[in-house]
């Protein structure tokens, strides 16, 4: 970047040095972050891996090139190199260490160029081994004791290995690197096409504007509303398969849900005084009756202040479901009450009371589904196989009961009916 900013400096057009484009402003030049990266792993995987094994490979043949260390007229080639002399010798110089006691034990090998940073610091041999598990070079002695169980190679090999996915990972590169500058003339070119394009565009609509404004405009209308009618029409259609695959579904729902029905009667124990249950105990209806405070007292299971009643079967686990007749009543309650919901008050709308109840209008049988194991309820318009409501995430720790409540103002926290209005489970 220095070399094009001091280019610029002096030129009086900035130019690219590609593609000998002129910029009209001077443009901030910043660091291409992808080709950057690129540059750094390449570089980095020659300088640590290519030449590190290039350095410490055996890959010479044996005495080619390699010269004695001992000669000084004129150097022989030498025909073995000593692992503790860290020496080569020709064949003359190499004969005491067939002679000499002392000189018998070193390690004669094949002639290699420069031993140093090739013998083993502990053990004095011949790095002849690679460790893949510690990217460690290796002698016998290492290869066979604490690098027992590891992934040892001879060091040719590894070298092989080495050059081999630097070689890969060089050419992945390169191609990713002529991807990105094909994409990058592809852009080149087609934003020079779209601004041809462009001008051309320019130049004919300025035209057709001019003679032909109004013709345009008409026909550009009537299109739109066209275009809108088609729109609306699919959007209409879509809904409705939509509704009738919802309506299929609902169906489903309720049949499955219908196979767990179970009768349910009504328990007048439960009744508050001020409500009338019928004598096959499946209908409750309000009734201005007197001396209802003493019954009241009386007996303890009751509701006292809200007028309620109480299912006289209990369920404690799985699946139930049961439906309730309301007929032309505009507004009714009812849902699942806890064994120990309070009787005698007014009732707290909190959940945490025991009462999961649902007040509703101008629907003739509502069916009422519970998971118990799931903690869900849920209130459903069996006429129009729709759902009111769902209670979901509940948690329930005892017995439960149907619960029915007709909504009379005089008692209840809710709406008002008829004295003659009745509720039929």
């Amino acid at each position: 970047m220095l070399c094009i900013e001091t280019y610029w400096k002096d030129a009086q057009v900035c130019r690219c040095p590609v593609c000998n484009h002129a910029f009209e402003r001077r443009p901030d030049l910043k660091v291409n972050t992808f080709i950057s990266e690129l540059a750094s792993n390449v570089l980095s995987l020659k300088a640590k891996d290519f030449d590190t094994w290039s350095a410490h490979s055996l890959q010479a043949s044996p005495g080619a090139g390699v010269l004695c260390g001992i000669c000084t007229d004129t150097p022989q080639e030498a025909i073995k190199s000593c692992v503790e002399c860290q020496t080569s010798y020709c064949d003359v110089h190499l004969a005491p260490h067939h002679l000499a006691p002392g000189l018998k034990k070193h390690t004669l090998i094949e002639p290699v160029a420069s031993l140093e940073g090739r013998i083993c610091e502990e053990h004095n041999k011949l790095l002849m081994w690679f460790c893949r598990d510690d990217s460690a070079l290796l002698c016998d002695v290492c290869s066979s004791s604490r690098h027992k169980e590891h992934s040892v190679v001879p060091v040719e090999r590894a070298y092989d290995e080495k050059k081999n996915l630097l070689e890969h990972t060089e050419g992945k590169v390169q191609r990713m690197i002529q991807e990105r500058l094909q994409n990058v003339v592809k852009v080149k070119e087609s934003v020079k096409l779209s601004k041809t394009e462009t001008e051309k565009v320019t130049a004919s609509g300025q035209k057709t504007v001019e003679q032909e404004a109004g013709g345009v405009i008409s026909e550009s209308l009537k299109n739109s509303v066209s275009q809108l009618r088609t729109t609306l029409n699919k959007m209409n259609t879509d809904i409705q398969k939509l509704c009738d695959r919802s309506d299929v579904s609902n169906k489903a729902t309720l049949r499955y849900m219908q196979q767990y029905e179970v009768n349910v009667l009504l328990d007048p124990d439960t009744a508050h005084p001020l409500l009338m249950i019928s004598d096959d105990l499946k209908q409750v209806r309000y009734s201005m009756r007197s001396g209802w405070l003493a019954n009241q007292i009386s007996n303890p299971s009751m509701f006292t202040e809200h007028l309620a009643v109480l299912g006289n079967r209990s369920f404690s686990s799985r699946k139930f479901y049961f439906e309730v007749y309301v007929g032309q009543k505009t507004e009714w309650c009812l849902g699942m009450a806890a064994a120990s919901v309070q009787r005698r008050g007014s009732l707290s709308r909190d959940l945490r009371s025991g009462l999961w109840p649902v007040h509703f209008g101008k629907v003739e049988r509502i069916g009422v589904f519970v998971d118990y194991d799931r903690g869900q309820i849920s209130f459903w318009d069996t006429e129009a196989a729709t759902l009111i409501y769902s209670f979901t995430e509940c948690f329930f720790t005892e017995e439960l009961y149907p619960y029915f409540n007709p909504l009379l103002r005089i008692f209840s926290f809710c709406a008002t009916l008829h004295a003659d209005s009745s509720i039929s489970p």
